[in-house]
C-alpha cells in the first residue's frame, strides 16, 4: 500500500499517539490492526518509545529509581529506557505503593 495514503498515514498517527500516552508495542499493534513488528519499525523510524514492561525488582525498575532519586527527571528517564514519561511516571507510582506498602504493612487490629 502506498505509504502515503490517508489510511497509513492515520494508522501511523495512531501509533505515534499510543506510544507517546505509554502504550506498550503489543496494544498498540492490536489497536490499531499492525504487527508488532511494523510498530517496532515506526518507533525505530520515529524515535518513539517502546513502553517495554517493566516487572517489580527487575533491573529495569532499579535503575529508574536510582535515576529518579538521582535527581533525573522523567524526561530523561524516558529517554534512556524508550519509555514515554507516563510510562516513566507509572513505573515509578507503583514502585513506590508497593515499597510503602512492605514498609508499613496494616497492622492488624485497623480495618
Amino acid at each position: 500500500m502506498n505509504p502515503h495514503h490517508p489510511s497509513v498515514q492515520q494508522r501511523q498517527q495512531a501509533v505515534r499517539e499510543y506510544l507517546k500516552e505509554g502504550f506498550p508495542v503489543s496494544i498498540t499493534a492490536k489497536q490499531t490492526g499492525l504487527s508488532r513488528k511494523r510498530v517496532y519499525d515506526i518507533a525505530n523510524r520515529d524515535n518513539l518509545p517502546f513502553n517495554r514492561p517493566v516487572t517489580a525488582n527487575s533491573n529495569t525498575e532499579k535503575s529508574i529509581i536510582e535515576m529518579k532519586f538521582a535527581g533525573f527527571p522523567a524526561e530523561t528517564i524516558g529517554a534512556v529506557h524508550r519509555m514515554a514519561i507516563p510510562y516513566v511516571e507509572a513505573v515509578l507510582e507503583r514502585a513506590k505503593t508497593r515499597i510503602l506498602k512492605d514498609q508499613h504493612p496494616q497492622c492488624p487490629h485497623e480495618p
